[in-house]
């Protein structure tokens, strides 16, 4: 890929490692860089039912099928974004080493010089994967919340007896200058004295980090969050014993530094010099000005510098926000139209750090409220009626079609399903489609999801979850109740005056 290296002077120059460079140059690519990491969705299968995932626990609720990315869509994908990313991280629902293609995908990564980032939940590290990754450029992050027998407690379906062994030999045969192993680890009630025994094994198999976060309430879990005397006793065990064996070992409580020993090598090569180059350095979500890592401009600086892709090949801005599809990213055009446009560009200036504090896109409000405390003190999201705002700093949409992303079965007893829509979308301009059929008639929520055969409905969820904070939701049925994600059609949102030009045209 770099075998005609463009002139790279600045950040915005990024765009010319794409064939069509020029292309995003004159959309804006001249004051906007290109994102240079991304979060990109294979699948929402996974091998393990953990209390602490929420992803998994509604769709078993829901008895949602689950499914993968089409390979084609991520063909697309990577032939629109990859030029000029420097790092795709596979994440974040399921676990992407039960992609069938996952070879595939490492293998367009590194034809296109990107560096892999993925996270993995340690029990399916087989021969043929441990060979594809040892030697290649990237990071596994491996949801390591126990070892020993505690691992099959929290871990369910999981054994560490079989887990273990492909962890060794991935850490023993990985090239260290290329890449790197990281440990996870979920902190909950049940293990929080037990965090010494995971940072005991990475020291001992030399893993270059261990991050532990806490535990966040989800519904339906039996899991709690921990108490907090509990961890800072085994940190002060660990910062002992690291000190004694002087480890290289660099462990954290999210951005917090329990131990970093001063000689430790945290360098790591990348497959380009020229993305690393301009590679996201700061932590890619909000903080306070006050905090010794924050972005001087940005009180959060994701929609400058990454983005997410879904399975249905759709935008969302970060892990958070991925019932929030911006458009798509199977394009050149399409990604332009996400990346250089109206919505983008209000939410890039709601989170400068001299904003106003009014968040038109709602899931920032409570993120920022817990990353950055201060700041959060004054945030407050735009409400959405009926998916429209009406302050001008909340998103609009007026394009002429809409995908529909996150599907998840409504109840398992009826044929409804629910999805998420762009915000800003009125619901009163558009028709649903499947294939080119229109579907209906619009109707209750209830006829939508019990009797369905093609009605469907704009607004809040109710029967299985509660209601929705936010709105940007239809729920609907296929035309003969079949399972929009088994039957091969395609469900969309088309604008009615484009409908009634077709018409007229006919």
């Amino acid at each position: 890929m770099d075998s005609i290296i463009p002139e790279i002077s600045t950040i915005f120059d990024l765009w010319r490692l794409h064939p069509r460079g020029d292309y995003f140059l004159a959309r804006g690519g001249d004051r906007i860089p290109p994102p240079r990491l991304m979060e990109l969705t294979l699948t929402n299968k996974c091998n393990l039912r953990c209390e602490i995932c929420g992803s998994q626990k509604s769709l078993d609720k829901s008895k949602t099928p689950r499914s993968h990315m089409e390979f084609s869509t991520f063909q697309h994908v990577a032939e629109t974004l990859f030029p000029f990313v420097a790092q795709v991280e596979l994440n974040s629902r399921g676990d992407p080493l039960l992609y069938p293609q996952i070879e595939e995908v490492l293998d367009t990564l590194a034809q296109h010089k990107c560096a892999y980032y993925i996270q993995h939940n340690g029990t399916l590290l087989t021969d043929s994967i441990v060979e594809r990754l040892a030697d290649s450029y990237g990071i596994i992050s491996i949801s390591m919340d126990a070892v020993g027998p505690l691992f099959n407690e929290v871990r369910r379906n999981g054994v560490w007896e079989n887990a273990e062994p492909g962890l060794k030999k991935l850490a023993a045969a990985r090239n260290p200058k290329r890449m790197h192993m990281r440990f996870y680890p979920t902190v909950t009630k049940r293990t929080a004295n037990h965090l010494f025994d995971i940072v005991e094994w990475a020291h001992r198999h030399r893993i270059n980090a261990v991050t532990f976060h806490d535990y966040n309430i989800i519904n339906d879990s039996t899991e709690e969050k921990p108490n907090q005397d509990d961890k800072e006793r085994q940190f002060e065990k660990i910062v002992t014993f690291l000190d004694k064996e002087n480890s290289s070992l660099q462990v954290f409580d999210d951005s917090r530094t329990i131990y970093n020993h001063p000689n430790t090598n945290t360098y790591r090569e990348m497959p380009s010099p020229i993305k690393a180059k301009y590679d996201v350095a700061s932590y890619n979500y909000p903080l306070d000005a006050d905090h010794r890592s924050a972005h001087p401009r940005a009180l959060c600086p994701v929609p400058w510098q990454s983005l997410g892709v879904n399975i249905e090949g759709q935008i969302n801005v970060c892990c958070r926000t991925q019932t929030t599809p911006f458009g798509g990213a199977t394009s050149v055009e399409s990604f332009a139209d996400v990346w250089f446009g109206d919505n983008y560009e209000k939410l890039r200036k709601s989170l400068a750090r001299d904003a106003d504090g009014y968040m038109p896109l709602p899931a920032c409000a409570p993120c920022i409220q817990q990353y950055a405390p201060k700041a959060g003190e004054k945030v407050q999201a735009i409400p959405y009626k009926n998916n429209v705002a009406e302050d001008p700093r909340g998103f609009t949409y007026d394009r002429p079609e809409a995908n529909l992303t996150a599907f998840l079965r409504e109840n398992p007893l009826f044929p409804g399903y629910r999805a998420s829509l762009p915000f800003g979308l009125d619901p009163t301009q558009y028709i649903l489609f499947e294939d080119d059929q229109p579907l209906g008639p619009v109707s209750s929520y209830e006829d939508a999801i019990i009797k369905g055969e093609g009605r469907y409905s704009f607004g809040v969820s109710r029967v299985s979850f509660g209601p929705s904070d936010s709105g940007n939701t239809i729920c609907f049925s296929s035309s003969d109740n079949s399972d929009p994600l088994r039957n091969d059609r395609t469900y969309i949102l088309r604008r009615k005056a484009q409908d009634a030009v077709k018409t007229a045209a006919n």
